[in-house]
């Protein structure tokens, strides 16, 4: 009996132990944030652009890449498709599953005959960014499509004051048009950079005395719509 009791206790203890585990892991990087100009430095560590890439065919064949794009489509070529950073567009040469229209993704493979042949496709995930919004750009909202574009900067580099556009669609918090430009408030945006360095918000969040709240909730809006 005694020997049942202690193995019961001592599973719980050690259940126990992983639980705290688990829940010290999730709270450290569950809310994980980026500031703007880590954003761009990780976006940056990808891959080289497609306009990069477009300058240097020709010239690198053979050579192993990894290019940073968005998937613009199907290519002729059924077995591949098309990839864009808003400026250039290629075809890639790929055998494996599609990604859909506008994916964010790093195509790794090499250069033969000036043509990109990749041999994985990997599909960026979603990050989150926090900073104070830009006092250089305006937010804007478009009551017709509930669109909001503005921009973010990164409050602990005062040298290059660095700053991200976005775009978000949807409800925001009330606070967004309110109490965000206060200095302890700011912003945290989930999403991923789309074409042209714009960063697509799938989510906003504003930090306030340690206190997230999320959208959804338009009342500050009509005010703003200018």
């Amino acid at each position: 009996m005694r020997t049942r009791k202690r193995f019961l206790i001592g599973g719980l203890a050690v259940a126990a132990a992983f639980g705290f585990l688990l829940w010290m892991l999730f709270k450290q990087f569950g809310s994980f944030q980026l500031t703007v100009s880590q954003f761009m430095t990780a976006q940056a560590d990808l891959g080289m652009s497609v306009s990069q890439f477009v300058q240097s065919q020709g010239k690198a064949d053979g050579n192993a890449v990894a290019v940073h794009g968005w998937v613009g489509g199907a290519s002729a070529d059924p077995r591949g498709f098309t990839l864009t950073d808003g400026r250039q567009t290629v075809t890639v040469a790929y055998a494996g599953n599609a990604r859909p229209s506008g994916a964010e993704v790093v195509v790794e493979g090499k250069i033969i005959n000036s043509v990109l042949q990749a041999t994985r496709v990997t599909t960026t995930k979603e990050v989150r960014i926090e900073g104070p919004l830009s006092p250089d750009a305006p937010v804007k909202y478009d009551v017709t499509t509930r669109t909001t574009t503005f921009s973010i900067t990164d409050a602990k580099d005062a040298v290059s004051k660095r700053t991200l556009p976005v775009v978000y669609t949807g409800a925001v918090p009330d606070t967004f048009f309110i109490d965000v430009k206060s200095v302890d408030v700011s912003l945290v945006v989930v999403g991923r950079e789309g074409p042209n360095g714009v960063f697509h918000a799938t989510q906003i969040l504003t930090k306030c005395a340690s206190k997230y709240e999320a959208a959804p909730s338009t009342k500050a809006l009509a005010p703003a719509a200018r």
